[in-house]
């Protein structure tokens, strides 16, 4: 089955979920959502990304995020990978964090947008845990859990610099005070009154959440997204929309080549794999040559682009290779 593609234009709206890999912790204490929080600050402001709000659970995570400039793989490729890495320094382990790859589903304007806020920042009180609480507690959970944007949205906690609230709290009358207890209002009302409506919307499609004249555009550009994957991997080892976790790359470049981790990763002697890897983190993880260059102990992004020239000159000449290379891309379309 081939990974999802991403449909990206400028101004999209997505529902981003990620989940710790094989239902294992995404987090599993404070300070790593503490340095997660820190890191999603930074990107937003590099990749120009508006940010409605986040809920970060011990298993997976939320955020609806803008992206004014059609930028989405490359926003979550270097938030997840940061968070990778850091998670596996501080826990002196390898491997996967997240399960394969974050779901991102489009999402219609309006109506539809807000009631997707109300959705998210309910999660922290439709847990296993909570279930048999009754409503005052369950109301007191949701407005004290501190790693939600629900809190500084409602004024209970001060207003967060990364978090756009402007677009949601605009659909409440009056001035700053009142829209934030109009939005709790209608936050809070969902306990005790469910949007059934919207959750058989949320489920009506993978890919968007919408009416149906925007589920049907979502689909029919997905499929013409597919078409267009097919013609250009043909023409050499691009895909377009889909970003690969590093991870899933080196992983299945050591399967195919039988070659150990920290070898391809520190060794002039693993070269053409090294340039091999760097060409697939290019064109299959849409890291930057920079970003491959530092993955790879090089000093600076024209060594890569070096490496990938070479690699490629070997792939040409060797057939044996040039087989190797494609059972390796094959397996990452698994």
């Amino acid at each position: 089955m081939a990974r999802s593609l991403r449909i990206e234009f400028p101004g999209a709206i997505y529902h981003v979920m990620v989940r710790g890999n094989a239902r294992a912790d995404l987090f599993t204490e404070d300070e790593e959502r503490a340095w997660f929080l820190d890191r999603l600050a930074e990107l937003i402001e590099t990749f120009n990304i508006r940010l409605y709000l986040f809920v970060l659970m011990t298993t997976h995570l939320h955020l609806v995020i803008e992206t004014p400039n059609a930028n989405l793989s490359k926003f979550m490729q270097r938030l997840l990978t940061g968070y990778c890495h850091y998670f596996n320094r501080r826990h002196n382990r390898r491997g996967h964090v997240t399960e394969g790859r974050y779901k991102a589903k489009l999402v219609a304007g309006d109506k539809y947008l807000l009631r997707l806020t109300r959705y998210v920042h309910l999660n922290p009180i439709f847990t296993a845990s909570t279930e048999n609480l009754d409503l005052p507690e369950r109301i007191r959970l949701l407005r004290t859990y501190p790693w939600s944007s629900y809190p500084s949205y409602i004024g209970i906690k001060p207003t967060l610099d990364f978090v756009d609230y402007g677009p949601m709290l605009g659909y409440m009358a009056g001035n700053l005070k009142k829209q934030q207890v109009g939005y709790r209002q209608f936050v809070e009302l969902d306990l005790s009154s469910p949007d059934e409506e919207f959750i058989k919307a949320l489920h009506e499609s993978p890919l968007c959440i919408g009416e149906e004249g925007f589920r049907a555009w979502v689909e029919d550009s997905y499929k013409k997204l597919e078409e267009t994957q097919e013609d250009v991997e043909h023409a050499g080892f691009r895909r377009i929309g889909v970003n690969i976790s590093l991870d899933d790359i080196v992983s299945s470049i050591q399967k195919v080549f039988q070659v150990d981790y920290e070898h391809l990763r520190l060794h002039r002697s693993a070269t053409p794999f090294r340039g091999i890897a760097a060409m697939l983190l290019c064109k299959y993880g849409g890291m930057s040559l920079q970003e491959v260059a530092d993955w790879l102990g090089l000093r600076s992004g024209s060594t890569v682009s070096y490496q990938i020239k070479r690699a490629q000159e070997h792939i040409s000449k060797n057939k044996k290779l040039e087989k190797k290379v494609n059972e390796l891309v094959d397996s990452l379309n698994m």
